[in-house]
Order: structure tokens, then C-alpha cells, then sequence
């Protein structure tokens, strides 16, 4: 019922939706406090709340403070009426959550990803994972409101399709059309974007303080997302990792790009790695270590911790000139580096303000978010409610 209700955009019901979602971002919230935000009368109101609650798309939730009369009763939504699936998909690992309809996490599963994991193999983990959310929490497909995926470029978005990233540890990631494999076994609304953009999303819609927001995603790749007043700067391929490509030394290392000097030669734990074996001596392909190992080595082996500190320097420059140029009110920085190192964040951090223009220095901020690991896939089943009821994505 609730996912009737959702999709129905006739102006009668539009009102309806109005409502919800404020009762959905405001509760608990009393009838008064409604006809602040609001220009209805008090009736319709009242008659509007009767419905949602009689649908149970909306429960009383307690008594709020008297300002003289009788104690209002207030509202908030029912979350579990209906459910989402948010889906990160990155270089590292995939993550799968079910989500409630305020975005709480009910249940989250993810993998590391391997040599072996190409997309048939992770495709197929994913459809074992939702099954498994469906069974244990008794949903059907009615009440699973649809699947958003946060995934690496570039993107079709239209066709759901995952084009040609860059740097994943089986070559095989090309052209993956992932909304179609999916919708084979989940019959249901399913949107594909930049899981730089879901991230930011997600930190955006906790703390929509921040007008702007500059969301970076850094370990085997780079990834930037951006929110610019409210709202989701795109591009049309949805490869927010071609920032990777800024050039910052003009003499510097062979990218695979073809130019030289590229940020992602100096940053990208797989560039740091390659680089670690060289100066072993070791044959990096026969080593064959995933990004867990790598991280253990970091924390045993001096020569890549300091390989992986000097990056820092060059991260710096390339996040100052994003900042510079966009003017976010907060940077937030997360992946697999930042979220196995803290001193890594810290002297990125450091590097970068060194290269702010002078009237930044003091006006953006920095940190790891509110929702760390999980901002791209929360923010990818964020999609699908915005989808229903807003238009800010």
C-alpha cells in the first residue's frame, strides 16, 4: 500500500506526500508545528493526519510540551512500513544494506573485493545478500520500496550500466549493465550514480547545515562528489574520478591515461604498491596481495608507511585546488586510507591547507562525516526516497 501511495504523483496526493515527508524529516512533530511549515487550514490538517495514520504510514509518538493548553500529540513516521536497498560498490569492497524509510540501518552485509571478484561473481553475492534481508525480515517485493547503487565510473545512468572504471582488480569490469542482471531478481525501482555523489548526499541530508559540501573517496582510486547549494553537481558520465587525471607535476610518472604527472599516479594505494615492489624488487603481479593485506603491510613495513605518508604532499595540492575552485563549506574525506589510518587524514589535511588561497584557510572544514563506511550506501538508498519525494537528486 505504502508503495501505491509513494507512486502516486496526482495533485491530490502530492499534498499527502507534502506531509509525510515533512512529518518524515521534523518528527516527532505536532499538528501546530506542521501549520507553521506549511499554508493549510487546521481541518485539512486533521483530516490528512486521520488518513496517513489510518493507512499506518504515520504513528502518534508521544505527548509534546504544553505552551499553556492541552499537550499536543505528535507524529512521526512509520519506518518500517516500507524499505530500501543501498548498495557501494567500490575497489575495495561492496557493501549492501536494508534500510528503513528514515534511513536507519536494519541490516548491512559486504565483501572484500578480490582478484576473483568480477561482475558476475559480485553480481551474484549481491542477489545471495537481498535475498537474504527479504527472508529474514519477511519483506516482499511490495514492501521494498527499491535499490540504489553507488558504484565507481564512468556510468550510463539512464541504461544502468558500469562502463569502464578504472583500476578494479579484475579486468573485467566493462560495460556491466548491473540494473539489468539486478532487476532480473528484484522486480523493483533501481537507480545507478557515482557512489561519490550517494556519499555526499548522505552527509548532506544529516547535517544540511552545510550548503556545499566537497566529499572525497580515496584508496585504490580517487573519487570526488560535490554538493553545491542543496543540491548534487552531475556530469554526464557520473565519473567523478576523472579529478584523478588533474595534472600536478609536468615532468612527473606515466599515467595510464597517457599524460604525465596525473594525481592518481602519486596517490592510489595500487600506484603506491607498484611503486613499494619496485623498490623490493618484487614482482607485484605475483604477489598478488588484496587491499586488507596491503594494509597490514603498511603497518609492519617502513619503507610503504613512508610511501604512503609521502603521498600525502601530493593529495594535498590536488584536494587544495578542488577546494580553491568550488569553495565547499566542508571537506569530507573517506576510504580505505583514510578509514585504516588516521595519521594519513591528519597530514592530508595539513598538506591541503598549506595550498588553500588565503581566504579559505580559516572557512571550510575538515572531517571523516557522520556516517564514515556507510555514506555511500545510505546515501544510495537515499536516492530512492528522493526519488518519491523530493527533487534534490
Amino acid at each position: 500500500m505504502f508503495k501505491n501511495f509513494a507512486s502516486d504523483n496526482s495533485l491530490k496526493n502530492q499534498s499527502y506526500k507534502s506531509l509525510y515527508n515533512l512529518i518524515n524529516k521534523s518528527g516527532p512533530i505536532s499538528q501546530a508545528d506542521i501549520l507553521k511549515q506549511i499554508d493549510i487550514t487546521q481541518a485539512t490538517l486533521s483530516r490528512m493526519i486521520r488518513e496517513l495514520l489510518m493507512n499506518g504510514f504515520i504513528v502518534e509518538s508521544g505527548i509534546g510540551m504544553s505552551d499553556g493548553g492541552r499537550p499536543p500529540i505528535l507524529y512521526q513516521v512509520n519506518p518500517s512500513c516500507n524499505y530500501i536497498i543501498g548498495i557501494d560498490i567500490s575497489r575495495v569492497k561492496t557493501s549492501v544494506v536494508l534500510v528503513d524509510l528514515q534511513l536507519n540501518i536494519v541490516a548491512k552485509k559486504e565483501f572484500t573485493m578480490t582478484i576473483n571478484h568480477g561482475p558476475e561473481t559480485v553480481i551474484n553475492e549481491i542477489k545471495l545478500i537481498i535475498n537474504q534481508f527479504l527472508n529474514d525480515f519477511k519483506i516482499g517485493m511490495e514492501e521494498l520500496l527499491g535499490i540504489g547503487i553507488g558504484s565507481v565510473g564512468p556510468l550510463d545512468r539512464e541504461k544502468g550500466v558500469i562502463l569502464n572504471p578504472e583500476m578494479f582488480r579484475d579486468s573485467s569490469w566493462s560495460n556491466v549493465s548491473i540494473i539489468e542482471k539486478l532487476k532480473e531478481s528484484f522486480p523493483t525501482l533501481m537507480i545507478l550514480e557515482n557512489g561519490a555523489n550517494t556519499a555526499a548526499l548522505a552527509e548532506y541530508e544529516t547535517d544540511d547545515l552545510d550548503r556545499n559540501i566537497l566529499y572525497c573517496i580515496s584508496g585504490a582510486g580517487l573519487r570526488l562528489g560535490m554538493i553545491h547549494n542543496g543540491k548534487v553537481l552531475f556530469n554526464n558520465t557520473g565519473d567523478v574520478s576523472s579529478l584523478s587525471h588533474m595534472t600536478i607535476n609536468f615532468e612527473g610518472k606515466k599515467c595510464t591515461c597517457g599524460k604525465l604527472g596525473c594525481l592518481i599516479c602519486y596517490i592510489s594505494l595500487p600506484n603506491i604498491f607498484e611503486e613499494y615492489c619496485i623498490r623490493k624488487g618484487i614482482n607485484n603481479l605475483e604477489l598478488k596481495l588484496d587491499y586488507i593485506e596491503i594494509a597490514e603491510l603498511i603497518r609492519k613495513d617502513r619503507l610503504i608507511e613512508t610511501l604512503v605518508m609521502d603521498s600525502t604532499y601530493y593529495f594535498g595540492i590536488g584536494l587544495a585546488n578542488m577546494v580553491n575552485l568550488f569553495y565547499p563549506d566542508k571537506v569530507i574525506l573517506n576510504g580505505f586510507l583514510f578509514n585504516e589510518f588516521p595519521s594519513y587524514m591528519e597530514q592530508v589535511i595539513e598538506n591541503t591547507k598549506k595550498f588553500l588561497n588565503k581566504g579559505l584557510k580559516n572557512s571550510v572544514s575538515f572531517s571523516s562525516g557522520n556516517l564514515k563506511e556507510n555514506a555511500t550506501s545510505v546515501g544510495a538508498a537515499s536516492m530512492i526516497y528522493n526519488y518519491y519525494f523530493k527533487d534534490n537528486f
